[in-house]
Formats: C-alpha cells, sequence, structure tokens
C-alpha cells in the first residue's frame, strides 16, 4: 500500500506542477481540471438559436 500511495503522491505532484488543479473528493477519488487556454470569445451572428456573446472562453477540461 505504502508503494501505491507514494506514486498517487508523485503523479498528483506532477500534475500540480504543471498547471492541473487536484482536488480529492473522498478516498482514493480525486478531481483533476486541466486548463486547456482560451476558447473563441466574441460576438456571433446566429441562425436557427440566435445571436450569441461569449465574454468568458477559459477552457477547462
Amino acid at each position: 500500500m505504502q508503494n501505491f500511495e507514494a506514486k498517487l503522491a508523485k503523479v498528483i505532484t506532477t500534475l500540480k506542477a504543471n498547471g492541473c488543479t487536484v482536488e480529492e473528493q473522498d478516498t482514493n477519488l480525486y478531481n483533476v481540471t486541466v486548463q486547456l487556454g482560451d476558447g473563441f470569445a466574441g460576438d456571433y451572428k446566429g441562425g436557427y438559436w440566435g445571436d450569441c456573446a461569449i465574454t468568458n472562453d477559459t477552457l477547462a477540461l
């Protein structure tokens, strides 16, 4: 079990060092958020659904 915990700690440290957010949800259950940069903000002329404006285009997975 110590080997697993050491490997898990290394993975979490590596993810955080590369800009990811790691949140422990439960015992050995984690939520990892990867920042993908910016998307396509702007005003768009719609068709069937109408016009839209995208103001916050920060993308995350």
